[in-house]
C-alpha cells in the first residue's frame, strides 16, 4: 500500500499541557480506525475490554492492564470489536529532544511488559488528577507526566533506529515548517495560494507536498486542524456554535457543522449535549 493510502492525523495538545490525553473514541466497540500516522508519540492504556493494533509488520492484541506505544510517523490501525475503557496519550516529539538517537528522531519498543504496569499507572494517574478538583492537580499531573517520559526514555527507547524510520521522518520534515505555520494561523484566511507564496512555492508544488507526504489535500489538512481546535472549545458553554466556528477559521456555522458531522459523526449541537 502506498503512503498516500494512509490518513495523516492532526493532533492538538490539551490547553496548558505538553500532551493530549483523552478517552478513546472507540470505547463502545464495533470500531475500526483506518491506518494513519502522526508525528506525536502515542500510548494507549487499556483498563477493560480488548484492542488490536495493526502495525506495519505485526498485530498487537491488548488485554486489560496493557500499554502499547506507537512511534512518531508510524503507520497504525486500531480495531475495537468489543466495548472497552481506554486512554490515549499523545506526546509531541520535541518533548524527547534531548534524547534523539539520530536525525532528530527517537524510537521506542512497542511493548515492554516489565514496565507496562508503571506506565499504565502514570497515564491513568494523570487522567484521574486532571478530572478532579484538588488544588495543585496541574502540578501533580505534570510531575507524573515527566516521570512517564523518564520511563519511556530509560526503559522503552531502542538502541538504534529501524532502517525505514529515518526516511519516513525525512518526508515529514519537509512539511513541518508549513504545518507549524498553519497551526499558528489556523483561524485566519489561509488560501493555498497565500501559504504557497509565504514559503516561496507554486500552488501546484505545495498541493503535491501535502498529497504526497501527508496523504491528504491541503484543504483537508487545514479543515481537520480547525476542527481539532474547535473540538477543544466545545466545552466552553459561554460560546455559541457560531462563535466557535468563526474563531476557528470557518466562514460560518453551516460549513462548520457539515465538516464536524463528517469527521465526528454528530452535529456540533448534539456533541455539546452529549458532553
Amino acid at each position: 500500500m502506498k503512503q498516500t493510502d494512509y490518513e495523516h492525523e492532526i493532533v492538538v495538545t490539551d490547553k496548558g499541557f505538553p500532551f493530549k490525553l483523552a478517552r478513546f473514541e472507540g470505547e463502545a466497540g464495533g470500531y475500526y480506525r483506518q491506518k494513519h500516522w502522526h508525528s506525536e508519540v502515542e500510548l494507549f492504556a487499556l483498563r477493560e475490554g480488548a484492542l488490536s493494533f495493526e502495525l506495519p509488520h505485526r498485530t498487537i492484541r491488548m488485554v486489560p492492564g496493557d500499554v502499547v506505544l506507537v512511534n512518531t510517523n508510524e503507520v497504525h490501525g486500531i480495531r475495537a470489536e468489543v466495548p472497552n475503557v481506554t486512554l490515549f496519550l499523545q506526546i509531541p516529539l520535541e518533548e524527547f529532544s534531548g534524547y534523539y538517537q539520530a536525525e532528530d528522531l527517537i524510537w521506542f519498543s512497542h511493548k515492554n511488559r516489565e514496565y507496562n504496569s508503571r506506565a499504565y499507572q502514570l497515564i491513568w494517574g494523570i487522567y484521574r488528577e486532571l478530572s478532579g478538583d484538588e488544588p495543585g492537580k496541574e502540578l501533580l499531573s505534570r510531575s507524573m507526566f515527566y516521570e512517564l517520559l523518564y520511563v519511556l526514555v530509560h526503559y522503552y527507547r531502542k538502541s538504534s533506529l529501524p532502517k525505514d524510520a529515518a526516511s519516513q521522518n525525512r518526508y515529514m520534515k519537509k512539511l513541518e515548517p508549513i504545518t507549524a505555520y498553519l497551526r499558528k494561523h489556523y483561524n485566519e484566511e489561509l488560501s493555498l495560494s497565500s501559504v504557497a507564496q509565504e514559503f516561496g512555492y507554486s500552488d501546484a508544488y505545495l498541493s503535491r507536498m501535502f498529497t504526497k507526504n501527508a496523504g491528504i489535500s491541503y484543504k483537508e489538512y487545514l479543515t481537520g486542524l480547525r476542527l481539532d481546535y474547535a473540538l477543544r472549545e466545545m466545552e466552553n458553554q459561554n460560546k455559541t456554535i457560531l462563535d466557535i466556528a468563526l474563531e476557528c477559521g470557518f466562514s460560518g456555522s453551516k460549513p462548520f457543522s457539515s465538516a464536524f458531522l463528517k469527521r465526528f459523526g454528530v452535529l456540533p449541537s448534539q456533541y455539546r449535549k452529549n458532553l
